[in-house]
C-alpha cells in the first residue's frame, strides 16, 4: 500500500470544510481507488477522524489516506499516509523538524510500509499553505531544478506541484515534466473542468482535485467518469 503511482485522479477532502448532501452522494459513488483527507488550516485529529469515519460510512470502497500536516493531527485508522516535504519552504520545520517531532512522538508505532513521501513544490504565493510554510515560489527554470533535487539527490518517489486553489502555469508544469527521469509527477490546484483535468494529465501522472467537490460535486463526478471510462 506504499505507493500511489497507479492513480490517475485523487480527490482530496479537507477536514475543516463541510460536505453537502450531494457531495456525500458523489463520494459514495466515486470510481476511484484513493481519497485523501488533509488540508492546511485547523487540521486536527478530531476533525480528521470524523471525516474518515464519514467517508467509510458512505460506503466508499477505496482506500482513505491521510496527508500529514501536523504530528498532532495523525489518526491511526487511515489506510495509508502521505508525508509532504515542502522543498521550497524557508522554514526547516516543514522539511525536517515536523517529521523529527512525529518520529520522536510515535516511534515504533509508525507504519513505515504505509507511508508515501511527497516532495512538495508550493507554487501559489497567495495560498494558505504558502503563507504557513514560508514557501518561496519559483519560476519554470528553478522548478525544474527542484525536480532534479527531489529525484537525483533525495531519491523521492513523488514530486507534487501544488497550486492550491488556482489553476497552475502549464509552462512550469511542462518544465517539471521535461526535467524528470522517472519520478512520479503529481499536480494539484484549481482543476474545475474536464479540459483542465485533461490538460494537466497530459503533463503529469496524477492529478489531485480538491475544491471542486465543495463547489460543484456534479462536475467532479462528470470529470472522473469521463477520465475513467475511456
Amino acid at each position: 500500500m506504499r505507493n500511489i503511482e497507479s492513480e490517475k485522479v485523487i480527490v482530496k477532502l479537507d477536514p475543516d470544510k463541510q460536505l453537502t448532501q450531494l457531495a456525500e452522494q458523489v463520494i459514495a459513488e466515486l470510481p476511484l481507488n484513493t481519497i485523501v483527507i488533509g488540508g492546511t488550516q485547523n487540521i486536527a485529529a478530531e476533525n480528521s477522524r470524523r471525516l474518515f469515519k464519514l467517508i467509510k460510512s458512505l460506503g466508499y470502497q477505496g482506500r482513505v489516506f491521510q496527508e500529514l500536516s501536523s504530528p498532532d493531527a495523525i489518526i491511526f485508522e487511515a489506510d495509508g499516509y502521505l508525508l509532504p516535504l515542502i522543498l521550497n519552504s524557508t522554514n526547516l520545520y516543514w522539511l525536517r523538524d515536523a517529521h523529527l517531532a512525529a518520529i520522536k512522538k510515535y516511534g515504533d508505532f509508525i507504519p513505515w510500509d504505509n507511508i508515501t513521501v511527497e516532495g512538495y513544490l508550493v507554487c501559489n504565493p497567495h495560498s494558505a499553505v504558502s503563507k504557513k510554510t514560508g514557501a518561496v515560489c519559483q519560476d519554470s527554470e528553478d522548478a525544474a531544478v527542484y525536480v532534479r533535487l527531489a529525484e537525483e539527490v533525495y531519491n523521492l518517489p513523488n514530486f507534487y506541484i501544488e497550486y492550491s486553489g488556482t489553476y497552475g502555469d502549464t509552462n512550469l508544469v511542462q518544465a517539471c515534466a521535461d526535467a524528470r527521469e522517472s519520478i512520479h509527477l503529481i499536480y494539484g490546484g484549481g482543476i474545475a473542468t474536464l479540459e483542465q483535468a485533461e490538460g494537466m494529465l497530459s503533463l503529469v501522472d496524477t492529478i489531485v482535485i480538491g475544491n471542486l467537490i465543495y463547489d460543484d460535486a456534479k462536475e467532479l463526478m462528470k470529470i472522473v467518469n469521463c477520465l475513467y471510462n475511456r
